[in-house]
């Protein structure tokens, strides 16, 4: 079992704090508590009742649960098979570069579809559902099956861009998924949570030039950008096709569980679970890559603040959030006890601080000459030292 206070302490002691210059004004603590608004009341009339819970359906093969990867053995059964990445591995660069190309050409397709249907001037109502569902799908097979390319491009794409939203729907949509595969969602279930967390956000495109300013919001200028909740549900429901649990999402994801949130202050079970899961997740997502008012936070930052804020949260989804997405996400480089720089390719998810890295650059700064990848759950003389802040 995982204990989130002792992997953050241990992690803690090899990791650098920044300083409060380096983060400006733009405090993420503030961005995890919110006022309550006033809800309008003729928009709330047409909403799903906040206590609804997504259905399971007996129909789904319940391959997609606590384990991830499965593949059919000889009598038709789901498998758990072994990955075996011994302390020391080598590949061929090209096979490297392939995974990471697969990755990045799946997750450019979801954006370049959310961008295509969202463009100025769009008639919501003729946006086609089943488009957004299909995408949903190919993410949802993908990593039910245990194929984690698409993870790399969640941490590492649209780090920089100043039209960060469309990435940003993309990236929580992978990692909601991740988390429901850790809850033991069906498939089913994990095609909705993706598509909630796919559409969460998008009433945020009216508020863009706003939410860009490149320095942290007044209070006033916040309370504007709340009513992105209202918008993006306004939106939704003009879509035809998609579920209740949709717009309850995009509705309740700034809902926490101790009734901090807005825009009703609900509270523990009168909000969606579809919604902690995407509230928690698009919060992580945000602080791990830049805006244009502060520098991104590493993954292992991040959590020390959502965990400082653990009482708007979930406990059980926290934990299934650094199990799964972990301290150091693939994608994540960090620096080694060797003095070797090392992305993180793949994750242990009973020990999360020892994930399977590829060596970037050796202990001179140089690029390694052949592809080497390590197990650092094998390896007890290697670990950790620091995450590292930079593109690759």
């Amino acid at each position: 079992m995982v204990r989130m206070s002792d992997i953050l302490k241990n992690v803690g002691e090899k990791e650098k704090e920044r300083s409060a210059s380096e983060r400006g004004k733009a405090s993420s603590i503030k961005t995890l508590q919110f006022p309550l608004m006033r809800p309008q009341k003729a928009l709330l009339a047409h909403l799903p009742p906040p206590s609804v819970k997504p259905q399971k359906e007996d129909s789904d093969k319940a391959y997609y649960s606590n384990i991830v990867k499965y593949e059919k053995g000889k009598e038709g059964k789901y498998l758990k098979p072994e990955i075996r990445i011994s302390g020391l591995v080598r590949l061929k660069p090209e096979t490297v570069l392939k995974i990471e190309e697969d990755g990045v050409g799946l997750y450019d397709e979801v954006e370049s579809l959310l961008r295509e249907l969202f463009c100025d001037d769009v008639d919501y109502e003729t946006i086609d559902s089943d488009k957004i569902m299909q995408k949903c799908e190919k993410i949802v097979d993908a990593l039910g099956l245990g194929d984690e390319k698409i993870l790399r491009p969640a941490l590492i794409k649209n780090a920089g861009d100043v039209d960060y939203l469309y990435g940003h729907l993309v990236s929580s949509c992978i990692y909601s998924i991740v988390v429901g595969i850790g809850m033991g969602y069906q498939r089913s279930e994990l095609i909705g949570l993706g598509a909630s967390a796919l559409l969460h956000d998008i009433g945020m495109t009216k508020y863009l030039a706003l939410a860009a300013q490149p320095r942290a919001l007044t209070f006033k200028e916040r309370e504007v950008v709340k009513n992105h909740v209202l918008f993006g549900t306004q939106i939704l429901k003009n879509i035809d096709g998609l579920s209740d649990a949709v717009i309850a999402v995009s509705y309740q994801h700034h809902e926490r569980v101790n009734g901090s949130g807005y825009p009703r202050g609900l509270k523990g079970e009168f909000i969606h679970e579809y919604a902690k899961i995407v509230g928690l997740v698009s919060v992580f997502e945000a602080l791990v890559h830049l805006r244009p008012h502060r520098v991104s936070f590493l993954p292992v930052e991040a959590l020390r603040e959502i965990i400082v804020n653990k009482n708007t949260f979930e406990y059980k989804i926290i934990k299934i959030l650094i199990e799964r997405i972990g301290i150091y996400p693939i994608g994540s480089l960090v620096e080694l006890n060797t003095r070797e720089t090392a992305e993180v390719i793949k994750l242990n998810n009973d020990n999360p601080a020892r994930p399977v890295v590829r060596i970037i650059r050796d202990d001179d700064g140089e690029k390694p000459k052949e592809t080497k990848l390590l197990d650092l759950a094998a390896q007890s003389a290697v670990y950790i030292k620091n995450g590292v802040r930079e593109k690759i």
